[in-house]
């Protein structure tokens, strides 16, 4: 910059602040507002700041004038080259920039990597064959080239190629015993593309010998996504997917994070939510068969005093809050039983929920008291897994089935949905207590059908 002005000094003191804190940004805004007074060094400074700021066409074009001055200039060589890949220019432009930048700098593994992309989208696949083969073999390991014989092997296989696509998939796998970058892609192309289902097994447990649970996390996305989850299985990561993929006493949170596990269960919901789901025994609990078989039919004859005795155990990690201050002048009424429901006054507003039983899922009813009689409102199907919304009140009721443990799951979603004032239910039902005292519920507010009818 024009050092006689004491402005411009100003200008490059923030230009270098702006740039040692990589505020791209800001050092583009003072660049562009004294691009006529710019040093060589400042020009270059510019250049990267366009280029990090999306703004490729601009940083083309400025890498061009700086080589007009300076031909072997090679941060302008290489922006220029990045930037091309960039902009819409043709492949044949696309390798010229980067064999440029190859005459300043001889073997340049990043060129010769877009040289050899540039080279499989115009489907030249023996030459890009050859450049991907100089950057394996090369002494010092170029990443970026993993993704490139991935594209590689994806364009031997559209085009049958199967010999090229068996020499890249070897090539993936010598370099997969050092690079966790190509096993992750080796991992990717097996569990979706290869069809020798042993062959899998047997890489994916090489792989996971090696990294271990580093990637544990992209074995197990590449599985749910493709549908193939019991691979994990048979490839000796873990003994079951349910020891694995259990969002409350499941290994993932040990092995990979409780941040990556939420990512994991996040955007991969309803995979994990669908296999889970698809388990028929009942979760594993301190009793034996004998013992929960006499507990159930306990609790079927009467829901005291089990039931207090689990309130009494529940209460312990509960709120309880003042929902007679709840303005919600709703009430839900749990009950199959229609004919006691009719008892109930025309004046109070409330909605009805019946729950039919099935092995593997709890199917809803909802029904409102109208002028005209009860009218079914809607039907919704519950076959979620119960951990993930009993959470840590699940490991308190060992003594519940599988069944008992969705109905209570079943329950909480329905109340927590709207809140109601009042809860009224029938003897058939004595997880609605359990589920309004995990929602902190007062016993005020929650009461038996009869206790309904008789007001």
């Amino acid at each position: 910059m024009d050092g006689t002005s004491e402005v411009n000094q100003v200008e490059e003191a923030h230009l270098r602040i702006h740039a040692r804190k990589k505020d791209w940004p800001e050092v583009d805004r003072i660049c562009s507002k004294n691009k006529d007074y710019l040093s060589l060094a400042q020009r270059i400074l510019w250049i990267r700041s366009l280029f990090l700021t999306n703004k490729y066409n601009q940083c083309y074009d400025i890498c061009q004038r700086v080589l007009e001055e300076e031909q072997f200039n090679i941060e302008a060589l290489r922006f220029r080259a990045r930037s091309a890949n960039k902009i819409p220019l043709s492949n044949k432009q696309i390798r010229s920039d980067w064999e440029a930048l190859i005459q300043a700098v001889p073997d340049d593994p990043e060129s010769i990597n877009y040289i050899s992309r540039t080279l499989i989208e115009d489907n030249r696949l023996q030459e890009a064959n050859q450049l991907v083969k100089e950057l394996i073999e090369s002494d010092n390991p170029y990443n970026p080239v993993f993704s490139t014989i991935t594209k590689l092997i994806h364009a031997a296989r559209i085009n049958q190629n199967k010999n090229l696509e068996k020499k890249m998939l070897e090539s993936l796998g010598s370099s997969s015993n050092s690079s966790i970058q190509a096993a992750r892609l080796l991992a990717r192309e097996l569990i979706y593309f290869c069809e020798d289902e042993n062959h899998v097994h047997c890489e994916i447990r090489r792989i996971y010998s090696i990294f271990g649970d580093e990637i544990l996390k992209d074995i197990l996305t590449f599985c749910l996504k493709s549908d193939k989850i019991q691979i994990i299985v048979k490839s000796e990561i873990t003994d079951s997917v349910q020891q694995i993929l259990d969002p409350i006493n499941g290994e993932l949170k040990e092995k990979i994070g409780p941040q990556e596990t939420r990512k994991i269960h996040s955007s991969l919901q309803k995979k994990i939510t669908k296999i889970l789901s698809k388990r028929k025994r009942k979760y594993e609990t301190n009793f034996s068969e004998q013992q929960l078989q006499k507990i159930n039919s306990k609790l079927k004859q009467s829901c005291k005093p089990s039931y207090d005795l689990i309130i009494r155990r529940i209460e312990e990690q509960c709120f309880v809050y003042d929902y007679s201050l709840n303005s919600s002048d709703s009430v839900l009424v749990v009950s199959n039983n229609f004919g006691t429901i009719n008892q109930i006054p025309d004046s109070k507003f409330f909605k009805i929920v019946s729950l039919e039983e099935e092995t593997d899922k709890i199917i809803i009813r909802y029904t409102q008291k109208q002028q005209n009689g009860l009218v079914e409102k809607g039907v919704e199907i519950f076959d979620s897994d119960p951990r993930i919304l009993l959470g840590r009140f699940h490991s308190l009721i060992p003594e519940f089935t599988l069944q008992e443990h969705r109905i209570l799951s079943c329950l909480l979603k329905i109340i927590s949905e709207e809140y109601p004032g009042e809860i009224f239910f029938s003897p058939d039902f004595p997880e609605v207590e359990l589920a309004t005292r995990i929602l902190g519920y007062g016993e005020a507010n929650v009461k038996t059908i009869d206790q309904f009818t008789e007001n």
